[in-house]
């Protein structure tokens, strides 16, 4: 299908957080909605100029956009390179099936000779795709239906950031992974764009049984990389952030607030976790549409006595909270048979067995890498130390 697509000064101009979300939406003109028979709040799922899927949520254009041309979709010129580059003639949209996923993990800043945390705030600006949240970097990548590209996208988000760094040239800054550094605590957030019928405030009460099941089968798994040591953000009391539970939604994503940035210390982790969570929200929505007759009767997974028919191996809240919340991973060593075997047979795992299996060796086998998150994504992707890099930061974090 062929879609002409322009880039939108209107879009571009937004700003603040709100700029966030333009350069994940493709505005779209009612007329043109029609013609492609496409719904707001759906996600259009496309190709790279390169060749590589993104997602992009529809949603409507602006007036001054529509007064141009109300036979064209509209996003933002960043989007616009990726897609198009500099023709105009059109593009064409290849459909990929999938759950959009998204992520935004976090990074700690420390200064080498110090030892102390750096604010980001001194090298990007706060709503930039690579920008900053309180003292934290953060990486915001376009969303895409492939977990090799989400994870290739943060791998140029890092390089991105270097260079930002590198600007200040007297700072001898690193971008440390760990969930907890001196009480300062980063995440790794995934984000689902699921469909709309399951989607908004209003209906948070199946939500909150699809994130049951989530604590289980990626909450649980995520935190074990974090081993016994980076256990802070996990068990500070008084604090929901990254406890079970811990989401948002709005009317495009859910979004689960769990995992930690421990994750992003090697590609192999934050390629696993995505692709774990791809698949057990795929499992979830799936069934989920089969019980509740395509969405039409929610009411059928509203409860915890609902999730547990679909999971039955999922066990009471307070074991799953205890078992995250705990300083130690033995209660996680001791469920992750059962998870790994529920995972294996959920519906879209042959799709992503690679990368999930990845994941899964590296908890088995005890894998613990450097918190040095260029090293490790450097090596991975050229197979050699970056010019220049910081060194590796090991038993002081």
């Amino acid at each position: 299908m062929k879609l002409f697509i322009k880039s939108s000064k209107k879009m571009d101009a937004v700003t603040g957080e709100d700029a966030l979300l333009e350069r994940r939406l493709i505005r779209t003109p009612k007329d043109f909605r029609d013609f492609a028979e496409l719904a707001l709040g759906d996600f259009l799922s496309m190709r790279t100029k390169e060749g590589r899927p993104i997602s992009l949520a529809i949603e409507m254009a602006y007036a001054e956009d529509i007064a141009k041309d109300s036979m064209s979709a509209y996003v933002t010129s960043e989007v616009y390179e990726i897609l198009v580059g500099k023709t105009v003639d059109g593009y064409d949209v290849e459909l990929v099936d999938g759950i959009t996923l998204g992520c935004d993990p976090e990074l700690i800043l420390i200064d080498r000779k110090t030892m102390q945390v750096v604010t980001a705030q001194r090298y990007v600006r706060k709503w930039d795709p690579v920008g900053y949240d309180g003292l934290l970097l953060e990486f915001r990548p376009l969303p895409s239906t492939d977990p090799a590209m989400l994870t290739y996208n943060l791998y140029h988000l890092i390089q991105r950031a270097r260079a930002a760094i590198n600007k200040k040239k007297a700072d001898p800054v690193m971008m440390t992974a760990v969930s907890s550094y001196k009480k300062v605590t980063a995440g790794f957030h995934l984000h689902y764009g699921i469909p709309k019928a399951l989607l908004g405030w209003r209906k948070r009460f199946i939500a909150d049984q699809i994130v049951k099941a989530m604590d289980y089968y990626v909450g649980i798994p995520s935190m074990m990389p974090e081993k016994d040591a980076d256990f802070y953000r996990r068990t500070v009391p008084y604090m929901e952030y990254g406890k079970p539970g811990n989401y948002r939604i709005d009317n495009i994503t859910l979004e689960y607030r769990v995992p930690g940035a421990a994750l992003m210390k090697h590609p192999v982790l934050a390629r696993g976790i995505i692709s774990l969570g791809a698949v057990v929200m795929e499992d979830i929505v799936s069934r989920v549409y089969h019980i509740t007759d395509g969405f039409t009767d929610l009411t059928k997974v509203s409860k915890d006595e609902d999730i547990r028919v679909i999971y039955p191996n999922i066990p009471p809240v307070m074991t799953i909270f205890s078992t995250i919340c705990s300083p130690g991973v033995d209660q996680a060593q001791a469920m992750f048979k059962q998870i790994r075997s529920d995972v294996e047979k959920m519906v879209g795992y042959e799709r992503k067995a690679n990368f999930v299996n990845e994941y899964f060796n590296c908890i088995e086998s005890g894998a613990d890498f450097s918190p040095d998150v260029e090293e490790n994504w450097w090596r991975f992707y050229n197979g050699q130390r970056q010019s220049g890099q910081v060194d590796v930061l090991r038993s002081s974090v």
